[in-house]
């Protein structure tokens, strides 16, 4: 069981560390091309024909994967005050009732977001503004949607754990889960 627990561990910190990299050099890239967009129209020169659209694409995929991430931080704003106001065991049943419900809604999502990518590979629909696949851009939408649905029911039983157990405080209030 620790071995197990161990390779979980490892694969999270791994995952985490991917995800993390990728929001981050994904959004690095398109800033500078905006950046070299604003600069080369200022200049009277013609942009970059594709830039508006990978813009777009940049800010779902980002969102959509940080979103992830916050799920597991538990970096989601959320309303506490309701939680602060009953008793620890109640406040954590409360709460993994609405992980497990926002469980359900991504990976509900997830998997229409899969079934969509799907049928855009199947039809081979390519962006507008370049020759480019469009399934690629929900590739990223369909594992973000997936592991945010596969994290709220992972923070579920945490809380359901906690209820369980009878835990004495409620100190979970916006911040993270361990």
């Amino acid at each position: 069981m620790k071995t197990l627990k161990k390779v979980w561990d490892a694969f999270v910190k791994g995952y985490t560390w991917v995800e993390l990299n990728f929001i981050a050099a994904f959004t690095m890239i398109i800033g500078v091309l905006i950046i070299y967009e604003v600069i080369i129209r200022a200049l009277g020169f013609q942009g970059i024909k594709w830039m508006e659209e990978m813009g777009r694409f940049m800010l779902v995929v980002t969102t959509t994967i940080g979103c992830s991430y916050a799920a597991r931080e538990n970096g989601h704003m959320v309303m506490d005050t309701f939680y602060q106001l009953l008793k620890p065991r109640a406040a954590y049943c409360l709460k993994s009732v609405a992980y497990f419900i926002s469980g359900l809604l991504y990976s509900y999502m997830g998997y229409y977001a899969i079934q969509w990518c799907v049928r855009l590979f199947k039809m081979k629909k390519k962006m507008e503004s370049v020759n480019f696949p469009t399934y690629v851009m929900w590739i990223f939408v369909c594992i973000g949607l997936c592991t945010m649905g596969l994290r709220y029911f992972i923070e579920t039983g945490k809380c359901a754990g906690r209820a369980v157990k009878g835990a004495q405080e409620f100190t979970e209030v916006n911040t993270k889960e361990n």
